[in-house]
């Protein structure tokens, strides 16, 4: 319930939450691909939807994975099937977890870190420490 005198964006907000829970149980009938699907669309579906999405496509996660962890499984998977997913997992390090990262290709982590001026390992999970660093690091300073 919004109060009286509530700014448009709360409004929306509520409403996309509204729809959301509307949803939860329906299936999301996305493509098997995820063609067309990228991190800001799946991130709009519930997670119980898109737990059911990454089960459909045999895609194992932590009991109570976040909507956040789904998006980023579901782009690894659709990046591991067609190769088009990592650009748009690497666009957004919002969505990025060591899991994911590590799903990529290590000359694509390593060439990540060249054009974020971080050292170059020959590990991928090193190469995915040292982005979440780099990551968790802005985030932090965007806070101040």
């Amino acid at each position: 319930v919004l109060e009286a005198g509530a700014s448009a964006l709360e409004c929306v907000a509520a409403l996309m939450t509204w729809k959301k829970e509307q949803n939860r149980d329906q299936p999301a009938n996305l493509p098997l691909n995820l063609q067309g699907w990228a991190g800001q669309k799946l991130s709009s579906l519930h997670v119980n939807q898109l737990h059911n999405e990454c089960t459909c496509r045999s895609i194992v996660l932590e009991a109570g994975a976040s909507t956040e962890g789904c998006v980023a499984a579901l782009l690894a998977w659709k990046q591991n099937q067609n190769g088009n997913g990592a650009a748009e997992l690497l666009n957004d390090p919002n969505l990025w977890t060591a899991e994911s990262l590590r799903g990529l290709p290590l000359r694509q982590l390593q060439a990540e870190s060249r054009t974020r001026g971080i050292r170059v390992w020959e590990q991928k999970k090193t190469c995915a420490r040292e982005l979440l660093a780099w990551r968790d690091a802005g985030l932090q300073q965007a806070r101040v």
